[in-house]
């Protein structure tokens, strides 16, 4: 039962809100740079700071300051492929593994969520920047290969009227040969 006293009221917080400021803010920005499980074992034994993994496969993993949460960190699925010629190119595209890692701060939830959606939106703005590189990379060595191509062709148009008279020269000499021989 959650309030076995009606007389002597009581309520839940969260642990991070009882750290003094201070400790706060050291938390915050300590943790801040904590992107991946790597930072997060180098951090754990440091000023406070512990870590543990949170699964058996090491994705998921909760750094600790004097035992209250403060962050989380989560490796999200990858997967490595080869695209086929004509395929489009994925919307996000990993330069470094460290890149799958997300980091969530657990010391303040409307921070988290007002710094989210700020963090997201300048994510996926950059996301969007890189998708538009690759884009125009295609596009560019696409358009290389058109232009070889074409010149091939024009190339080959050049040389259609030399073939053309020359195959009329051996059709006359065939038909000379034929008449010679009758």
């Amino acid at each position: 039962m959650w309030n076995q006293n009606p007389e002597r009221p009581k309520y839940k917080v969260l642990q991070a809100s009882l750290l003094k400021e201070a400790d706060r803010e050291t938390a915050a920005a300590v943790s801040s740079f904590v992107l991946s499980r790597d930072d997060a074992r180098h951090l754990a034994g440091h000023a406070g700071f512990s870590f543990s993994d949170l699964d058996t496969m090491g994705r998921c993993g909760l750094v600790t300051y004097h035992g209250i949460e403060v962050s989380m960190v989560f490796r999200r699925q990858i997967t490595e492929r080869e695209p086929w010629p004509g395929e489009p190119l994925p919307e996000r595209i990993l330069k470094d593994p460290a890149d799958a890692w997300l980091q969530i701060s657990l010391l303040n939830t409307d921070e988290v969520t007002r710094q989210k959606g700020l963090a997201d939106r300048l994510r996926r703005t950059m996301e969007e920047v890189e998708r538009l590189k690759l884009m125009n990379r295609d596009a560019e060595f696409r358009a290389s290969e058109a232009e070889a191509e074409l010149a091939r062709w024009e190339e080959q148009r050049k040389e259609l009227p030399a073939l053309r008279e020359r195959l009329a020269l051996m059709m006359l000499e065939r038909e000379k040969e034929k008449n010679a021989a009758r």
